[in-house]
């Protein structure tokens, strides 16, 4: 077998030679490796429960850019594919026709292993903290001449006042990021019609998006005006529909002389007609995934705008900026670095009471999350938040405890507890209430609400002696909950 790692730029150039010729035959079945950065990309249509799509891309310093297929096995074994995002990387694979399947430069990967660092402190890098300017390019398709919004409605989204995601992001983040000094740029005319971004690459007879066309040339277009590493993030905004959906996450560009890690997105009109698309596609940016109900869908946890962001709408509306949305949950705000470990309460097997303040806009100094491993896992444990209806969270339904099963080992995490599995995660199936009792007699989890407070609530973790399911009170639910 031969391991010497191709470069990403060699690689590109070698796919495309074999697009064009027979030359499966020549490699067989060798084992190849390739070298770089790797990124995650979500794409979000919203129209469904689980109407997303997730690409994954390989990136090196010479700009080269290199797509890659990675089954549920694959990600498995890695340990999870978001411990991964922005790290460097090797990929295995072997040379064989499904490289081929692609017009654009593709490997299905067999093995992918990091290089660089431990995956805590690749956490404490990538952690999305202090100044986070981003900066809006509005690009027009050369076949399309509208101008859906103006300048000003896109300098003016990153407002620090409300509606604006300033004032969001400072809420969400308990003022740890900031993301003053923003800008936005345009309207500036792409090279190219729609139909050289937008197209079957693939093969599978369905449209794509071509990330490095559309970001290059975008990017390329805007670049007499804006330095780009000012920024950390880069709003993309077209004229007209992409492939159907809005993108966001992380790219590695080497731009104006420096090649960096870039939060971006990629938004149709209808992407920033509503500010909620904005912050769910930023949040991606972040590094946030999707959270779940416990049913595995995408879009249908109401406590999170990485998910339902659409949720109650007409709680929460501006007349400029539409639907706005709701924060996100407990484990994206600690996933990427915006909970102190003060903050964080974490069960160590001794029944305890506990205050836990609203995540959302807290007044007190106590505890904002909890945390209750699971068989003493890392990557598998409960979280408990309370959420209360102020701030950008008066969207949501009601106040609540709400309680999370999180495997960091999925491509999303955090699936909502709702034990009456009805498809809603907003109604008394996910909402724990004073008197009720969370419980996992498997594994021996127990969080009971004791009583609510005006910004918090008291509960108790940790399962006592357990009486028989007849003789205890009638005012408290238990829910043995069995994991498969």
């Amino acid at each position: 077998m031969d391991n010497t790692p191709f470069t990403l730029k060699f690689l590109w150039i070698f796919l495309l030679v074999c697009l064009s010729t027979s030359c499966s035959s020549a490699f067989s079945n060798e084992s190849l490796t390739a070298t770089g950065h790797f990124s995650i990309l979500w794409g979000d249509k919203f129209t469904s429960p689980s109407n997303q799509s997730t690409r994954y891309f390989l990136n090196d310093e010479a700009g080269a850019s290199v797509e890659l297929f990675i089954d549920s096995t694959v990600a498995e074994n890695a340990s999870g594919i978001l411990s991964l995002n922005g790290r460097m990387v090797v990929v295995t694979y072997t040379k064989s026709s499904s490289m081929l399947r692609s017009k654009t430069p593709l490997i299905e990967a067999e093995h992918i292993e990091p290089l660089d660092m431990s995956s805590d402190t690749a956490r404490v890098e990538a952690a999305a903290t202090g100044p986070q300017p981003w900066v809006t390019i509005m690009c027009k398709f050369s076949d399309e001449s509208s101008e859906p919004k103006n300048l000003g409605y896109f300098s003016d989204m990153y407002s620090s006042s409300y509606p604006g995601l300033d004032h969001y992001w400072r809420e969400a983040s308990y003022n740890r990021v900031s993301i003053s000094g923003s800008d936005a740029f345009g309207w500036f005319r792409l090279p190219q019609p729609r139909s050289y971004y937008v197209y079957d690459n693939n093969g599978d007879g369905s449209i794509d998006l071509d990330f490095d066309r559309i970001t290059s040339d975008c990017t390329g277009t805007a670049d007499a005006q804006i330095y780009f590493p000012d920024y950390v993030g880069i709003n993309m905004m077209f004229n007209d529909d992409l492939d159907g959906y809005a993108w966001g996450g992380t790219q590695f560009i080497n731009i104006d002389g420096k090649y960096q890690r870039y939060r971006v997105t990629w938004e149709p009109p209808w992407g920033y007609e509503d500010l909620t698309v904005i912050a769910h596609e930023m949040g991606h940016g972040f590094g946030m995934p999707h959270s779940s109900g416990n049913y595995g869908a995408t879009y249908d946890n109401v406590w999170d705008v990485m998910s339902s962001a659409w949720a109650n709408c007409n709680a929460s509306r501006h007349p400029k900026y539409g639907c706005l949305g709701q924060q996100t949950i407990g484990y994206h705000r600690d996933l990427v670095g915006w909970l102190e470990a003060d903050e964080t309460f974490v069960f160590n097997g001794t029944t305890q009471s506990i205050t836990l303040e609203r995540l959302t806009k807290p007044a007190s100094e106590n505890y904002l999350y909890a945390i209750i491993p699971i068989n003493d896992s890392t990557s598998h444990f409960y979280t408990v938040e309370v959420r209360k209806r102020v701030g950008y969270d008066i969207k949501l339904i009601s106040n609540a405890v709400i309680i999370h099963e999180v495997n960091t080992t999925r491509s999303r995490p955090a699936y909502v507890v709702d034990i009456d599995n009805n498809g809603s995660t907003g109604d008394a199936g996910a909402i724990w209430e004073v008197g009720e009792t969370f419980s996992d007699v498997k594994n021996n989890v127990c969080v009971k609400i004791l009583s609510a407070e005006a910004t918090s609530y008291n509960i108790q973790i940790g399962c006592q002696a357990q009486l028989p399911l007849s003789t205890m009170a009638p005012l408290t639910r238990v829910i043995h909950l069995l994991l498969h």
